[in-house]
């Protein structure tokens, strides 16, 4: 399984979404690999219309909200109600964010591998697994 950040892929407003270059592409390619999740703080009511609206919805038969979960990134207890929601493996899962503060540690303390995408955005050391510029490069890893 994978699992995504929703700010990963979404440059974020409630009602006008925008995806990231490479987004559709990437999700096509590995939603026929794997079967991939969907993590993000927030309410219910409006990440779901985020993610709705901005076409994503096909893609992730596994959606958590912070507010579902209990807890928000990078609390493990987020990743942890995923992992139970869906029967997964923590060894057999990667979480892909763009945050590292929250996405990586989170999916780090977790037990989780991970992949930060950094949109050309220059961090310093993180505990990521791996580490791209773009989702485009998704495809090498996957």
């Amino acid at each position: 399984m994978i699992l995504f950040s929703e700010s990963a892929y979404i440059q974020i407003s409630p009602t006008k979404t925008r995806l990231k270059e490479g987004a559709t592409e990437v999700l096509e390619y590995l939603q026929t690999r794997y079967i991939l999740g969907l993590l993000t703080n927030g309410f219910n009511e409006i990440q779901h219309v985020k993610i709705r609206n901005s076409g994503l919805e096909k893609y992730f038969p596994f959606v958590v909200t912070s507010e579902e979960a209990g807890s928000k990134k990078p609390d493990i207890g987020i990743f942890e109600f995923i992992l139970n929601k869906t029967n997964a493996n923590r060894n057999e899962c990667i979480y892909i964010g763009d945050e590292p503060e929250t996405d990586i540690v989170g999916a780090t303390a977790a037990g989780i591998d991970s992949v930060l995408v950094t949109f050309g955005k220059h961090f310093g050391e993180t505990p990521a697994t791996f580490t791209i510029n773009t989702l485009y490069q998704l495809k090498k890893i996957f």
